[in-house]
């Protein structure tokens, strides 16, 4: 699992156990279905597009997620698309 799903991982799980937001409200509110978040959150698919990031950082933000967390999150996307790009060069 890459930085950038572990950390939405967390994210998601720990506003489930707060009783703030579901993957579905979550999904919801950033425009995406269920499943696709779902498929990011478990690395199974790549990051999401930047467009759609800045969907899901603000729907987390909507739903009371601190800064300093979602900056966390903004800079693991950042070094997964470093590190994808990478790969795909090399």
């Amino acid at each position: 699992m890459n930085e950038f799903a572990r950390l939405l991982s967390e994210l998601i799980d720990r506003g489930k156990a707060e009783k703030r937001f579901t993957i579905q409200k979550l999904a919801q509110q950033t425009g995406i279905t269920a499943s696709y978040l779902s498929n990011i959150k478990q690395a199974n698919r790549q990051p999401p597009a930047h467009k759609t990031l800045i969907k899901m950082a603000d729907a987390l933000r909507h739903f009371g997620v601190a800064e300093r967390d979602l900056q966390k999150l903004l800079e693991a996307y950042n070094r997964t698309q470093l590190g994808l790009a990478r790969r795909v060069t090399c």
